[in-house]
């Protein structure tokens, strides 16, 4: 699989805000913490890829890998949506290959864009 068909869209804190509406002051700030990545859903590997980038060692960054379920309870280890993040490790793989991170560790969820940034925020 091509890796620009994994992950084809790098889009900063003021987008996602709009894209996961739900709880903005969460990523209000003048140096987003996270970034979020589109994902190809064609690609099997969630809808997107989230990076908190608040460790400036690549080794220290955490990612998710989320499917997004409408009004859906956050469900870490993917729940319901596993066929959707099936290779969400191809996604990984691919930032390390970018060095956004270093170590192709992740965790997947699914959920409604409001669990999921709550969760992110520390509940």
């Amino acid at each position: 699989m091509p890796t620009e068909i994994t992950l084809r869209l790098q889009i900063n804190g003021e987008q996602v805000r709009r894209i996961l509406p739900a709880h903005r002051s969460l990523l209000d700030s003048e140096h987003p913490r996270f970034w979020l990545y589109r994902s190809n859903q064609a690609a099997a590997c969630g809808d997107f890829v989230i990076v908190d980038l608040s460790a400036p060692d690549p080794r220290r960054r955490r990612v998710w890998i989320v499917a997004l379920k409408l009004g859906a309870a956050l469900r870490r280890g993917g729940g319901p949506a596993g066929w959707q993040l099936r290779c969400a490790a191809a996604a990984v793989d691919e930032l390390v290959a970018r060095r956004v991170v270093a170590e192709p560790s992740f965790s997947l969820w699914s959920g409604d864009s409001a669990a999921v940034l709550t969760a992110l925020g520390g509940g």
